[in-house]
């Protein structure tokens, strides 16, 4: 992601603000010689002072009141629409004047896809243009980004279609779907959310689950997959040695994390 600054309307009322003359020269000299809109990194970068330096001179200036802070997303972030946000995001009469670009990839944010996906798919010139009206409507609370609980339940989900996948190159798509299924109505008492999985038409699966459900409803959601990958280990050795089964449970583990690693990083930090 990527942070922007953008200058207070009062900015160049500088003087009176600062007790020290050294901040005060500084910031004014920043704050003229830099172009509104810049990134934090544009800054550190330009700028002829050290990084801590730099740091503490926006810290002064934000808190004085003549910059502020606005978060850009990144296309690897992956963002849901809030809750009851679509009435307002999605209005004929269009109260935060968003774009058209913006207007397309709003639709288009499921909780599940990166940025940078959609972006590319719906064919948009303008990428940073999209990401900088995006921006605001992150920091207002319009849309969000999904939880950590949500990315290692999609990253259980990554597992559990790559071996979906293994499974009906050894036996075919519809007696593959049907020992999972199996597997499935059995466990449903003990693991009800396993009641929302789905199989779709590329033989990867999915599990349904709702914006508005808590971190402990994922945790429950992550405990269900867990369980029907092993289950789904087990059914398999009824075509495969142990060995190679648990080896391809492996190798889909470490693909998958691979995959949403820096994801999960990005939302840690």
């Amino acid at each position: 992601e990527m942070t922007i600054l953008q200058k207070g309307f009062d900015w160049k009322d500088i003087d009176a603000k600062f007790s020290s003359p050294r901040y005060g020269f500084e910031i004014t000299k920043m704050l003229h010689n830099f172009p509104n809109g810049a990134s934090v990194r544009e800054y550190m970068r330009m700028s002829d002072n050290n990084f801590e330096d730099v740091l503490e001179f926006l810290s002064t200036a934000f808190w004085k009141g003549l910059v502020f802070f606005q978060y850009v997303p990144s296309n690897e972030e992956i963002l849901s629409l809030s809750d009851r946000a679509s009435g307002i995001l999605l209005s004929k009469m269009n109260p935060l004047s968003l774009s058209l670009d913006a207007l397309a990839v709003i639709g288009f944010l499921d909780g599940r896809t990166q940025l940078g996906e959609i972006i590319k798919s719906l064919g948009i010139d303008s990428p940073e243009s999209v990401l900088n009206e995006l921006g605001p409507l992150l920091n207002s609370g319009y849309i969000q980004r999904i939880t950590i609980e949500r990315k290692l339940t999609l990253a259980n989900e990554c597992v559990l279609s790559r071996l979906f996948n293994a499974y009906v190159e050894l036996v075919g798509s519809e007696s593959a779907m049907n020992s999972i299924n199996s597997v499935i109505r059995k466990s449903i008492p003990n693991y009800p959310w396993l009641s929302r999985v789905r199989f779709m038409e590329d033989d990867s699966i999915k599990i349904i689950v709702d914006d508005s459900v808590t971190p402990r409803d994922m945790d429950e959601v992550y405990d269900a997959l867990e369980f029907l990958i092993q289950n789904a280990i087990s059914v398999m050795t009824q075509h495969l040695a142990k060995e190679d089964a648990d080896a391809l449970l492996l190798y889909a583990r470490k693909k998958c994390q691979e995959d949403w690693m820096s994801r999960l990083k990005d939302s840690v930090m």
